[in-house]
């Protein structure tokens, strides 16, 4: 089975389990997370209204080309780390495969484009 990335995340991944990270230099109204391709929702999975750092955890499943996208109402640093994945042991399941944890984008790399952070893992 093919790697992904330095994480040994598999191809067949269906969804990951995250936890994310937000470093806010002020407050933050909200993050939401969601699979590449499919429409942003409309629920926060987490926010930081006094600018502290927060963490959540996340199961996201896998959108285009197995990445998954964020947004941030307000400028912050994110962090993400994955400790596990869901792929298919047969036909009709999932199966849970944990990880050692793996950070997956830490934006508070200065040497990469603003915005972009750190690829150190892939999830696409």
């Amino acid at each position: 089975m093919p790697q992904l990335g330095g994480c040994n995340i598999p191809a067949s991944a269906a969804a990951y389990s995250l936890n994310v990270t937000v470093v806010p230099p002020a407050p933050l109204g909200y993050l939401t997370i969601w699979p590449t391709g499919e429409a942003q929702p409309i629920t926060s999975l987490l926010n930081s209204p006094d600018g502290r750092t927060k963490a959540d955890a996340a199961i996201v499943p896998a959108g285009s080309s197995g990445a998954v996208s964020v947004y941030v109402s307000d400028t912050t640093n994110v962090i993400l780390d994955i400790d596990g994945y869901f792929a298919p042991p047969g036909s009709q399941t999932l199966q849970f495969y944990p990880l050692a944890p793996c950070r997956v984008m830490d934006t508070r790399n200065s040497s990469m484009p603003q915005g972009l952070g750190r690829r150190l893992c892939k999830l696409s």
